[in-house]
């Protein structure tokens, strides 16, 4: 297992605190595994020849967001597949029914500038209609979109109990939003409901995380009230990224003298700002 802490250090910063080891029954099988990735989120801008839309060939806005992870690593790799590609490739559009511009998925068959035979005035589609689209709301709703369309093909496979644990993902996000410049988290917690057969489907829920919660994911052994972490914080007059990085560092040590390694070193702490992902502190070993 692992254990990610997350949450806001202030109103513009997201720090990530993570160990580095893939484990399995509580023995470590190897280590320096990462488990926070800086993924690019890109817009496109529709291509237009006089009054026909002709394709998206052009960048628009180009940021980042961070996925942190707990759980099976290959159900991991397949949803960050799945939220890297849709992020690098929303598509500026326009829905009639509200009369607004909006940014859709590359995937979104309702995306009416494909339809065929439209014109589109040349006073439409400038730059400042643009302007606020990309929120971090936006960023997260593609990513619940993301990972459900992943997993939803566990479902034909008849899932028991078992195997619905062996694909047990969580995810915290950050995403970033350069209109207004703020930051913010949200999580992403595998849920199962049994349909009319007793099997289990795997569903994704999304929690928007305020800016005073410090949220951890990972083995349920590790995990205490994250007023831990503050009274570290405030006992020892130290920053709650810091504070949180302390309390990792702590249950590795004692995961350790346990002999279960269900987390080891290297352990590591990143903060994100204004859509860029950076090493803050890197312990190799206790």
């Amino acid at each position: 297992m692992t254990l990610v802490i997350a949450g806001m250090k202030d109103n513009e910063t997201a720090f990530f605190c993570a160990d580095s080891t893939i484990s399995s029954n509580g023995r470590t099988l190897l280590s320096g595994f990462r488990k926070i990735y800086s993924i690019p989120v890109t817009t496109w801008r529709p291509y237009f020849i006089g009054e026909t839309f002709k394709d998206y060939l052009h960048e628009h806005t180009s940021t980042h967001c961070v996925i942190a992870f707990s759980g099976n690593t290959l159900t991991a790799q397949h949803l960050l597949n799945s939220i890297t590609s849709h992020l690098s490739q929303l598509r500026l559009s326009w829905c009639s029914i509200t009369a607004s511009y909006a940014i859709l998925r590359h995937c979104d068959t309702t995306n009416e500038l494909f339809r065929p035979g439209c014109q589109w005035d040349e006073s439409m589609f400038l730059e400042r209609d643009f302007r606020g689209l990309l929120t971090c709301n936006l960023v997260f709703d593609i990513i619940l979109y993301c990972v459900n369309e992943a997993i939803s093909s566990a479902r034909k496979y008849k899932l028991d109990e078992n195997g619905y644990n062996s694909l047990a993902t969580a995810f915290i996000a950050a995403a970033y939003d350069p209109e207004k410049r703020e930051t913010k988290l949200a999580r992403f917690d595998m849920k199962s409901h049994r349909d009319d057969d007793g099997y289990l489907n795997p569903v994704f829920e999304l929690t928007h995380l305020s800016d005073q919660e410090v949220s951890q994911i990972g083995d349920s052994h590790l995990i205490d009230n994250q007023d831990e972490i503050r009274r570290i914080s405030e006992q020892d007059g130290i920053s709650i990224d810091h504070a949180s990085f302390r309390h990792l560092l702590e249950k590795i040590n004692s995961s350790l003298d346990e002999g279960r390694r269900a987390v080891d070193y290297p352990a590591l702490m990143k903060h994100f700002v204004s859509g860029q992902l950076s090493v803050v502190t890197h312990v190799k070993s206790r």
